[in-house]
Formats: C-alpha cells, sequence, structure tokens
C-alpha cells in the first residue's frame, strides 16, 4: 500500500467538486469506460487544478474525476509537469495516479499498488474552452491484491474548472544547443504554454510544452513568487523560485544549476530569461536563451 493518505485527501476534495446534479446527461463532458467487461458512464464529470500538499508531497495537479449516482467513482491525478497531449503509462512508482470505488462500496481500487498501472492518451487540450479530452485504461489493484480491469475508457470534453489554469503569452529556448523554438498559447503546432497559480505558495508555474516528434520533445518549466519584483534569482537556492524539465520516459530530473531574471514586472505581466541544466543522474538537458513574457491572474 502506497500514498494511501494522498488519495483520501484529493478524494475529498473532488467529491467537495461534484454536483447532485440527477440530469441523465453527464456535466461538463463526460467519463465512460468498461469496468470488467460492464460498461460505466459518469453522472457528473469535471476537472480542476489543486495544489496537493500532503506528507512530503508538495506539488500542483491535475485533477478528473467521473461519478455516477450509485457513488461508484473514477479519478485520475495527474501533475502539471506531465500534462500534454500524448499518450502515457503511468505504474505504482508513477507520480500520477488512477483510482476507482465501487458503487456503494469502500473498497478502493488504485495505481499506486504494485503491479497496477494505467494508461492516458490525453487527444486534445482545448485553451479556448478551458476543456480536455482523451482516452484511458487501467489494471487497478486494492489493498488485497485484487484487481479491477478498465478497458475502452474515454474522457469527453471534460471541463477544467477554476482560474489557476490558463494560456497565454510565450515562452521560448534552446535545448543542448538547439535552434529557438517558441512555445504560445496556439497548441495546433504542438507547442505551446501553460499557466498555474498555487495559491498556497502564491506562485505562478510556467509550462513550456514541445509535444512534437522532435529532439526539443518535453514540457519546460520555470516558477516564481506572484509578487516577483525585478532581479535576478537562482534556481535552486532563492525561495518561490524553480524550473523542471520532464519528458516521456518517468525518469525525474533534479535541477543543478540555473538563474531565472525578471526583466519587467509591470500590472500583471511578468518579463524575463532564464537558463538552467537538469540531470536524471546519466543524462544531463541544458537549457539556454530561455525567453519568457505572460500575464498572471
Amino acid at each position: 500500500m502506497k500514498n494511501v493518505f494522498l488519495f483520501l485527501s484529493i478524494f475529498s476534495l473532488l467529491l467537495s467538486s461534484c454536483s447532485s446534479d440527477s440530469s441523465d446527461e453527464p456535466a461538463n463532458g463526460g467519463i465512460t469506460a468498461s469496468i470488467n467487461g460492464a460498461a460505466w458512464a459518469s453522472d457528473v464529470a469535471v476537472a480542476n487544478i489543486a495544489d496537493v500538499n500532503t506528507g512530503d508531497i508538495n506539488s500542483t495537479a491535475l485533477q478528473i474525476i467521473g461519478t455516477k449516482m450509485d457513488m461508484s467513482v473514477i479519478t485520475i491525478q495527474l501533475p502539471m509537469t506531465t500534462i500534454s497531449v500524448g499518450n502515457s503509462t503511468y505504474n505504482s512508482d508513477s507520480n500520477a495516479m488512477m483510482t476507482y470505488v465501487p458503487g456503494n462500496s469502500d473498497e478502493l481500487y488504485t495505481s499506486l499498488e504494485t503491479g497496477a498501472q494505467f494508461n492516458l492518451n490525453i487527444t486534445e487540450i482545448n485553451l479556448s474552452n478551458g476543456t480536455l479530452s482523451g482516452t484511458f485504461s487501467a489494471t487497478l489493484k486494492n489493498f488485497t491484491g485484487e484487481t479491477v480491469t478498465i478497458t475502452n475508457g474515454t474522457i469527453n470534453a471534460i471541463m477544467i474548472i477554476g482560474t489557476q489554469f490558463y494560456s497565454n503569452g510565450t515562452m521560448s529556448l534552446s535545448r543542448n544547443g538547439s535552434p529557438v523554438f517558441t512555445m504560445d498559447n496556439d497548441n495546433t503546432d504542438g507547442k505551446y504554454v501553460l499557466i498555474t497559480e498555487n495559491s498556497v505558495e502564491n506562485s505562478v508555474g510556467v509550462f513550456g510544452h514541445n509535444a512534437t516528434l522532435s529532439p526539443e520533445f518535453g514540457i519546460y518549466h520555470i516558477q516564481f513568487p506572484k509578487t516577483v519584483t525585478p532581479g535576478t534569482y537562482n534556481l535552486v537556492t532563492s525561495n518561490g523560485f524553480a524550473a523542471g524539465f520532464a519528458n516521456d520516459d518517468q525518469t525525474e530530473y533534479t535541477v543543478t544549476s540555473g538563474t531565472l531574471t525578471v526583466t519587467s514586472h509591470n500590472g500583471n505581466t511578468v518579463v524575463g530569461t532564464f537558463s538552467f541544466n537538469a540531470t536524471n543522474g546519466s543524462q544531463t538537458v541544458t537549457i539556454t536563451n530561455g525567453n519568457f513574457s505572460i500575464t498572471h491572474n
């Protein structure tokens, strides 16, 4: 058993986001699946960006929930550093997780148990409508090792609620000496920017996604306080500042050095530059010529 308290806190938060709508049509899109061969469809489905602060885990995550009137629930949690159009598989060692609770039951099936996993293919992130679509499948286990098999899962235009998740501005950079590429609020070319705000830390996170099939594929992240003032800050030691890199191999990269320079913060618009080095122990990613201009809420 792993991260049980993490699930319980997220489960409570997600239930508080759902209404008791008794309509036959799912609210805010819908989730469907086959669970051990039986058809399942949500009555209510929603997604939100939430601060996850449990034990030694302090992060911002996208949480997706679908629930039926019989109180059966499917949930998916994804760290913001992994949200990108494309196909990924997560196992018990991943920071992402999926859970299923049968109706009128206290059983909990989760991808956090040894031997469990889930696959998620995000097919669309609609930045204009604030919705997410995709497909999924899973082999989930409860605490005693019993298994639930989920197939033919669909996420149909789930609305991402709240003001902590949005897109604007640009981020550009060079990875390992490659030509500089730019990510913006248009995801039709596979290169786009997502912004989150962490209300606990009062911080702004800027996530540059490059989902193209190229050596620059990955998610590039910088973070700074919402009240940041012009100046140069160390991305390793300065309080409230951070950077990161992630790709599809689920290997965790650690930033070993880097700086972020805020050249202006006028109104809610922050403009600056950055560079950093990140390693996973065997490979090092060097980010140079980083520039960003975003407007926070």
